[in-house]
């Protein structure tokens, strides 16, 4: 069974609080289904796992709230979950070695339980390459996609690497039919 730590869903949660302010939001999770409802509003406790199902709801949640303005919405919420995870429980489990960057995406397996597995490798003194092979019953999407690479991206920041920029082309993303999703970090 997929499942996802509290502490992201925390952290999505805050975020749309942040953006688009609570008032907005409690409005939104009002005009959820019931059961959304109830899950959203529940709250979570950071250092336990939720079924991955949740990931519907919060998103639901958040397309009620975007706007065409918000079109990095996705990528920007990657980078608040790594801050918000970061800041809390995993702060000291980040890495600024360069020779362990790369090696700091085994938290993924802290984050995420039967959702996707994770390869990844120093491609050169300021690059690193991951590979996300998503489970057969998980079907990624460009969202999801874009959260991740905003995570991975601000967790290099955090690692210390300045400058840093992302590669990921359509061809290497498993939400285009891809066998997995081909990131590379460079800085």
């Amino acid at each position: 069974m997929a499942q996802v730590k509290g502490v992201l869903l925390n952290a999505w949660v805050q975020f749309l609080k942040s953006r688009f302010g609570e008032d907005q939001v409690v409005r939104a999770i009002q005009n959820l289904a019931p059961a959304q409802q109830h899950q959203v509003s529940s709250g979570f406790l950071d250092s336990s796992w939720y079924p991955f199902e949740l990931h519907a709801s919060l998103s639901a949640l958040t397309r009620s709230l975007a706007t065409q303005a918000d079109r990095n919405l996705s990528f920007e919420l990657g980078r608040f979950m790594a801050d918000y995870a970061f800041d809390r429980v995993y702060k000291n489990l980040l890495s600024r070695e360069s020779n362990r960057l790369a090696r700091n995406t085994w938290l993924e397996d802290s984050f995420f339980q039967g959702v996707r597995k994770v390869k990844s490798e120093m491609t050169g003194e300021s690059s690193y390459m991951m590979r996300y092979y998503y489970e057969p019953s998980m079907k990624p999407t460009t969202g999801m996609c874009a959260s991740t690479i905003g995570f991975c991206f601000r967790q290099a920041e955090l690692a210390g690497r300045e400058n840093s920029k992302v590669i990921h082309p359509k061809e290497k993303c498993a939400a285009y039919d891809h066998d997995c999703c081909e990131v590379v970090i460079e800085w």
